[in-house]
């Protein structure tokens, strides 16, 4: 199932996020290659992230998104997620 996540930054998210970003990115490389990140990406002023992850169920989601580097460092600081039907 298709899982829509909307994830939001911390204040001061876009300069804070350079710290980390490199073991962000290759955290989402593994999750793109094994199949579990659809897309991914940032509104422009690093307010909020909105990203398509494909898993079983939303507590799989809620995990991934909990191991990811924004968050255990606090540069995401909440997050919403929906079932998500693509149309297209």
């Amino acid at each position: 199932m298709k899982i829509l996540a909307l994830v939001t930054y911390c204040t001061n998210g876009s300069e804070l996020r350079q710290k980390f970003r490199i073991e962000h990115q290759n955290y989402n490389k593994k999750l793109k290659m094994d199949g579990n990140l659809v897309m991914a990406g940032s509104d422009t002023d690093y307010s909020i992230s909105v990203r398509v992850y494909e898993a079983e169920n939303l507590q799989t989601v809620e995990k991934i998104i909990e191991l990811d580097p924004y968050f255990t460092n606090t540069i995401w600081t909440d997050f919403t997620l929906y079932p998500f039907n693509q149309v297209c």
